[in-house]
């Protein structure tokens, strides 16, 4: 790998030189990588030009953060102090001269037990077994970020000094493009200071079986084979960011802790195991997507909900567009586009999409990796019964782009009328639909359909399958069509007839669960309480209060203890603060009737007892309440 660029520097060694050199690439791209693992052993190694049987010392040192050339020096004498265990080896005359005031810093620091006095009756006389400059190869890593105190024009003046009167060799290694926004870093002072520039490109394919043959062949052989037999997928989507080798570590070391759990599952679940090979490529789509996105810093806080309202499977497309030359190596147009449609086309054109929040929540930190949630989560995506892929969905699936282009028109026919009868059933999930539509009158209506009646066909199966769909959030969003596709208008009249559905099933479990509170009121108060306060569930922010009977909610209440009643009256005043919004705004009127009841006169009420006290207490609470929804932000 590299023998170019190793070569170069070999050959910057092998001369006499005044000048430095400077490896210059993006951030990420593995120049540090390069220099420890490819030209360290080739360094020392290396012959000295002049001094036979001697060969160079090579010293690394990171300039992240330091402020002062005190700082360098002290981190050059650190470097060598292993050099210095041996009692025979000194530093040279230039080297203590030129780390003078790092010799001071260090000694004070009693971090090396160098005395200097050692080298003060020595200063005009060489051994041969001394250190000098001209021995030492000083690599200047992340001199593009060190601290803004650290003027650039002091660093390069103290390695022109180094390579000009110590015949110092000096490799940079730096992001120059960086280097160049810095105003004093300019063309004038490149020339003095570097006579080489070394543009650092790996060779992104080589480097990425290097890294993970290293990281995983021996400890974690099955994770290997299966990252080298998906090499070419990741390899792309690390081009399409740069090659960011950062990066990319980042992701495997993340992806790592997702595919060992998922890889027991599979073992130990036939019936899991079932589709695995598809499995495993959804969610490495969707992990290598997340962890480049969120490490790039274009996935945050302010975005990384919508991830779930991106559109599930593969868009309704045309097959000129799929067919086209657009990958996720290409440059994605950004004119005019969304962050979630630029994501979109970068990373999903042309396979399916599907959202994994048990792995977006662990790569951004908010939970630990639940394996059993990625099951759950893949199981909605992969359906199969009885240990086999349901037959409905293989036969959309063998329907698809592309595997339809390779049926015979018989098979093609066939295929497409037995789909039809499984959405006579209603067997397919509501977000498939539209794709059935699609998939039947595609390819300008070639089984020359009835447009209208096949509408209305696919709308009965709608409904025919009511009992098992399940109310999926957000649906509208995963429901998308391209411009070019056929057949647009019918298209989005079933989608729409899919989104009523799907409204109408929210809307059912709504009043299921309103009524099991309603109930839940009356035979457990506290966890009636306890369950409609968590910040963190939904019901919190639902307006269940307005569907329950008032008068039977008011004759609850009677029932209650005092405390409880306290309690409740509590609960109210949280419930109804002058920070109240969305649909809980809707209860005023449930709560004013509910005042009313309360302040209804009867014999029983006027009662001097601790009862009526709570409940005054209760009705005063609520009255304060009412007045908070004037106040409320609506």
């Amino acid at each position: 790998m590299n023998e170019e660029q190793v070569k170069i520097v070999e050959q910057y060694l092998k001369i006499e030189s005044n000048y430095a050199m400077i490896i210059s690439g993006k951030y990420g791209t593995g120049k540090t990588h390069f220099y420890k693992n490819e030209l360290v052993p080739m360094i020392s190694n290396l012959q000295l030009p002049k001094k036979e049987g001697k060969v160079y010392d090579p010293i690394h040192i990171s300039l992240f953060g330091y402020s002062s050339l005190e700082e360098i020096q002290t981190a050059i004498l650190a470097e060598l102090y292993p050099l210095l265990k041996d009692k025979k080896v000194k530093l040279g005359v230039g080297v203590v001269k030129a780390l003078i005031k790092g010799f001071i810093k260090i000694k004070s620091l009693g971090t090396v037990d160098v005395n200097l006095s050692d080298y003060q009756d020595d200063l005009k006389t060489e051994a041969i077994d001394w250190i000098k400059f001209d021995e030492l190869v000083i690599c200047f890593d992340d001199i593009d970020r060190k601290s803004p105190n650290l003027d650039i024009q002091e660093v390069l003046g103290f390695i022109n000094s180094l390579v000009e009167n110590q015949g110092a060799k000096i490799i940079i290694i730096a992001n120059e493009e960086e280097l160049l926004n810095d105003e004093k870093y300019s063309s004038k002072l490149k020339e003095k200071v570097i006579g080489v520039t070394v543009h650092y490109t790996p060779p992104t394919p080589e480097v990425f079986r290097q890294i993970i043959k290293e990281k995983y062949e021996t400890t974690e052989s099955v994770y290997f084979r299966f990252l080298n037999s998906n090499d070419e997928k990741i390899i792309k989507v690390l081009q399409a960011n740069n090659n960011n080798f950062r990066n990319l570590v980042f992701f495997l070391e993340h992806f790592k802790v997702i595919f060992k759990p998922l890889e027991i599952l599979f073992d130990f679940d036939s019936d899991f195991s079932v589709l695995k090979d598809k499995k495993q490529q959804a969610v490495l789509d969707f992990t290598l997507a997340i962890t480049m996105e969120y490490k790039l810093g274009h996935l945050n806080s302010t975005n990384i909900e919508d991830l779930q309202n991106l559109r599930t499977g593969i868009s309704i497309v045309s097959l000129e567009n799929l067919l086209s030359n657009h990958s996720n190596t290409s440059e994605v147009e950004t004119k005019d586009k969304t962050y979630m449609e630029i994501f979109d086309k970068k990373y999903f054109h042309n396979i399916k999409y599907c959202y994994f929040g048990s792995i977006t929540d662990y790569i951004t930190g908010k939970k630990a990796f639940d394996q059993l949630e990625l099951k759950s989560e893949l199981q909605k995506y992969f359906v199969v019964e009885n240990g086999v892929v349901a037959e409905y969905e293989r036969v959309l699936q063998d329907l698809g782009y592309m595997g339809c282009l390779n049926l015979s028109n018989k098979e093609y026919r066939n295929l497409t009328f037995e789909m039809l009868k499984h959405a006579d059933q209603g067997k397919y999930q509501l977000k498939d639909y539209s794709t059935v539509f699609h998939y039947a009158s595609r390819f300008n209506n070639r089984l020359h359909f009835d447009l209208l009646k096949l509408t209305n066909r696919i709308k009965k199966g709608i409904d025919k399958g009511l009992k098992h769909y399940i109310f999926t959030p957000n649906l509208d969003f995963h429901l998308s069509i391209d411009e070019s596709t056929e057949y647009k208008d019918e298209i989005k009249e079933i989608i729409n007839y899919v989104l009523k559905t799907n409204n109408y099933i929210n809307d059912n479990n709504k009043k299921t669960k309103f009524r099991e509170l309603e109930v839940l009121f009356f035979e457990d108060f506290n966890l009636f309480i306890t369950k409609t306060s968590d910040t963190n569930e939904e019901i919190r922010y639902m307006s269940f209060f307005q569907k329950f009977n008032v008068k039977q909610f008011y004759k609850n209440i009677k029932n209650l203890s005092n405390e409880e009643i306290w309690k409740l009256a509590h609960y109210f005043k949280r419930r109804y603060s002058t920070h109240m919004y969305g649909e809980i705004l809707n209860e005023k009127d449930f709560i004013t009737e509910l005042l009313n009841l309360l302040s209804l006169p009867s014999k029983k009420r006027e009662k001097d007892n601790l009862q009526n006290l709570s409940l005054n207490y209760l009705s005063k609470s609520l009255t304060g309440c009412v007045i908070n929804f004037g106040n409320a932000v609506q």
